[in-house]
Parts: structure tokens; C-alpha cells; sequence
């Protein structure tokens, strides 16, 4: 039960949070329709030379440590929707060893895996909402994959996610101390503050001016071929 859900949530050291207003959307269309990886940001790099796999997994666990976002997850608790943070949690990056495989053969699987990887459901109650795949093809030439789910990253944060990535990789795989500064704000803060915010006359004139905007909003009747499906596919 959800109730079950918190008492083991605070026994295992996790906070709670209001989910921003953007998240709470994104849970509720996963509610609403069968979206599957729709809303998944995937970013692949090649790696040319060795790749040190051990400074790899060492960068991933302190990105995670160091944003709460990344072991965020959701429940909804009497019709509210709330970010559950961990106070840690191990991160592995996937790993899939194609090269014994032919050339063709490799190329086509390569495609395969990153294919089933980008349409992965991500279930929102489940920590982490990210997750890698590194795809050896050669002594010398890696791919690595990584998937996120839009409630806890955009566009803008795989820029960041990238930076600390190569960061992180270069000071683990020379063997060095990292010397990053903590971070003096974290998304759940955001969304306190935009919780706080939202209230009042606030939230009443930007209510009455959507309001106004969608009043007399009408059916776009585009010609097609065929008739819409009752239910959406997103295969269009």
C-alpha cells in the first residue's frame, strides 16, 4: 500500500517533495494513455581508444550522488504527487559485448539495442529514471547510451549531464580527487519555491487568463485518409 510505501521510504533514509507542476503532468499522461519511452531523452557517444569501464561506473554513481533529481521517483498519496529522493543509490552502467560479431551483423544489432533501449518503459515509481548501456564492438570502439525520462531532465540538463560526465571520467581515470563544488541548489528546492509561488492571486490571474485564452477553442479538422483512432498510438 502507499502507506506501506512511506513508512519503508523514511526507514530507508528518503525525502519527500512536492512534484513541480511540470512533473505532476507527465505523471498523469502516463496515467492517461499508453505512452511507452514516448517521453524518454536518449544521447549516445562513441568512444575511439580504451575505455577505462571502471572510471566510467565510478562517473556515473557521483553524478547521481551529487543531483538529487537523478534518484528521484514519484507516488501519488490522496490525489498529490510527490518526489521521493534517496539518500543514495548505486548506479550501474548495462554492459553488452558485441565483438565477436561480424561486421554486418554487429552494425545491425548496434541499431537493435539502442532502437529497444530508447522505447524502454521507464516506470515513474521506480528509482533511477535514468539508465546507460555501453555496447563494446571492438577492443578500441565503444557506444555508450544514455537514457532519461523526461521528469527529471530536459534538453538543457543532458548539456550538463555531459560536462560532468567527461569531468568526472578524466579525474577517475587518471586516478585523481575530484573537485567539483557542491551544488548550492537542487530541483526539489525549485519546486517548493514554485509550489509557494503558485497560490493566491497568482495562480487566480493565471487561471483566468487561460482561461480567456481557451474559451472558444475549436477542433483543427485537418483532411486525412482515415479517421483518428479513438486511441492515440503516437506511431503517426
Amino acid at each position: 500500500s502507499v502507506g506501506q510505501i512511506l513508512m519503508l521510504a523514511e526507514a530507508a533514509g528518503i525525502d519527500k517533495f512536492p512534484a513541480s507542476f511540470a512533473q505532476q503532468r507527465l505523471w498523469l499522461i502516463e496515467r492517461l494513455f499508453d505512452v511507452g519511452g514516448l517521453y524518454n531523452i536518449s544521447w549516445a557517444i562513441q568512444f575511439e581508444g580504451r575505455l577505462d569501464i571502471s572510471a566510467l561506473q565510478q562517473s556515473f554513481n557521483a553524478i547521481v550522488a551529487r543531483h538529487e533529481v537523478l534518484r528521484t521517483s514519484f507516488i501519488e498519496q490522496d490525489g498529490k504527487i510527490e518526489q521521493v529522493i534517496r539518500s543514495s543509490l548505486p548506479f550501474s552502467c548495462a554492459e553488452i559485448d558485441l565483438s565477436e560479431l561480424s561486421q554486418k551483423d554487429r552494425d545491425s544489432e548496434v541499431q537493435r539495442l539502442l532502437n529497444a533501449e530508447i522505447k524502454k518503459f521507464f516506470d515513474l515509481k521506480q528509482a533511477p529514471l535514468i539508465r546507460a548501456l555501453l555496447l563494446k564492438l571492438s577492443a578500441k570502439k565503444n557506444i555508450l547510451l544514455v537514457t532519461i525520462h523526461h521528469s527529471i531532465a530536459d534538453s538543457w540538463s543532458l548539456n550538463i549531464l555531459m560536462r560532468e560526465l567527461s569531468s568526472f571520467y578524466g579525474v577517475f581515470s587518471q586516478g585523481q580527487p575530484v573537485s567539483l563544488p557542491e551544488l548550492p541548489i537542487q530541483y526539489a528546492d525549485y519546486t517548493v519555491w514554485q509550489c509557494e509561488w503558485l497560490q493566491g492571486n497568482v495562480l487566480a490571474k493565471q487561471l483566468d487568463y487561460w482561461t480567456n485564452q481557451l474559451a472558444n477553442l475549436t477542433v483543427l479538422a485537418l483532411p486525412t485518409d482515415r479517421a483518428s483512432p479513438k486511441q492515440q498510438s503516437f506511431r503517426g
